[in-house]
């Protein structure tokens, strides 16, 4: 994806920012400042194509590549300019080497001559990528941010789309038994902690939320706690935002009149000296101090507590202090297969057609063992009454998809099947 060749730029340009060599030109013609503001900027900008990276579900409008392209090329300008500054840099270095005296008033004078023109592309790339950085709103993308209660459009329109309940149907679930067999007996270890974290990591698509819903409802694991509580909580850093959400799947319903230290009270107040199942959902943050505010809230609960936490992140997972990470794989070719029969054939169609029977197993293999994909692709199947709509289906090349162990999955569907399904 075009986000993974800037996001390379971004890393490379803020590397070669530090280095005295540019330092030492931009210094010689006034253009501290303007280093030190292409620095921000360039923050800022990585932000936003780490949110644009992180939600690849989201549909590409030609303003939003354009904007890409218009970034490219002035970080291409950028990534020649250090390369011209550390190639000087470096010949500077082999001549004093060599011959043992300072360079030459006439040399002296060539290098202020470089120096003058780093300092003016250093101040035009500057006022470039400002003027890029500013012009990201009309490609709606805004900065992965949160200031105060202000909604964040595109984290926003993700939750609604993504955020799912604790329930689920037992009998729709095809080939997680044993994961949850394993998570269900971390449940039940004594570990002899007052709170500890079971994270359950995986790519998009398999499965992650459905395995810790089946644990969540499963009878004895409810009857082994005190209280049990679900909650979505993609972001961390709006640490209000979290204690409601939270404080509403303890029971409360509405919290929009409690101030947080009200908030707080409660939820220590649910779970003193209980021992609670708490499940929090689809988690992106990454930053260990925000999990620390809302862990030290968890504390008053009775020795044997558990949280579980989903997430994409092996990262995110050993931030919010994981006792155990279990890492979530693919399907067996049978499971997939099961799957997608439950959704793609109608009562008795596999039977009576070999040819679909035939078509569906190649469909079934393009789809990776991801069981998000079979879902999808089998209730189009569903839909298509002629062998002939199966066929194309199967050349659709979802082959693209398989073995992706990212969020390219739902891309490559989306693509695919936009005017179909989406």
């Amino acid at each position: 994806m075009a986000e993974g060749v800037i996001s390379g730029l971004l890393v490379n340009a803020l590397t070669n920012l530090g280095k005295s060599a540019v330092k030492e030109a931009a210094s010689c013609w006034g253009a501290r400042d303007d280093l030190e503001k292409l620095e921000d900027t360039l923050k800022v900008i990585r932000a936003r194509v780490r949110d644009a990276e992180r939600h690849q579900e989201e549909e590409r409008s030609d303003t939003f590549k354009e904007w890409l392209r218009r970034l490219r090329v002035v970080l291409y300008q950028a990534d020649d300019m250090f390369d011209d500054v550390l190639t000087v840099d470096r010949q500077k270095q082999r001549i004093d080497v060599n011959k043992q005296v300072c360079v030459s008033f006439s040399r002296s004078g060539k290098n202020l001559r470089f120096d003058w023109k780093i300092s003016r592309q250093i101040k035009s790339i500057r006022q470039q990528l400002d003027k890029i950085n500013s012009d990201i709103g009309i490609a709606n993308l805004k900065l992965n941010v949160y200031h105060g209660d202000e909604p964040q459009p595109l984290r926003a329109r993700y939750v609604r789309n993504r955020e799912r309940g604790s329930h689920v149907r037992e009998d729709d679930v095809i080939g997680r038994e044993n994961d949850k067999k394993i998570i269900t007996e971390m449940l039940f270890d004594d570990d002899g902690k007052r709170v500890s974290v079971i994270s359950i990591v995986g790519f998009g698509g398999l499965g992650k939320t459905t395995l810790a819903q089946l644990v969540y409802n499963d009878e004895n694991v409810r009857k082994h706690f005190d209280l049990a509580a679900w909650a979505c909580v993609p972001e961390v850093n709006n640490q209000n935002q979290v204690l409601r959400t939270v404080c509403q799947s303890l029971g409360f319903k509405d919290t929009r009149e409690l101030s947080v230290d009200q908030i707080e009270s409660s939820n220590q107040a649910s779970l003193k000296d209980k021992k609670f199942l708490l499940v929090l959902d689809d988690i992106w943050d990454d930053e260990r101090n925000n999990w620390l505010d809302l862990l030290r809230l968890l504390e008053c609960g009775a020795d044997g507590s558990k949280v579980i936490a989903t997430t994409r992140s092996a990262k995110v997972a050993n931030a919010v202090g994981s006792t155990e990470t279990y890492n979530l794989g693919l399907l067996t070719d049978k499971e997939s297969w099961s799957l997608f029969k439950k959704y793609a054939f109608k009562l008795g169609q596999e039977e009576s057609n070999h040819t679909l029977t035939q078509l569906g197993k190649e469909i079934v293999d393009s789809c990776g063992k991801v069981p998000l994909a079979i879902r999808v692709v089998g209730s189009l199947c569903y839909s298509e009454t002629r062998e002939e709509g199966w066929r194309r289906i199967r050349n659709a090349r979802l082959s693209k998809a398989k073995g992706k162990e990212d969020d390219n999955i739902m891309q490559v569907l989306k693509t695919t099947f936009m005017k179909r399904i989406f």
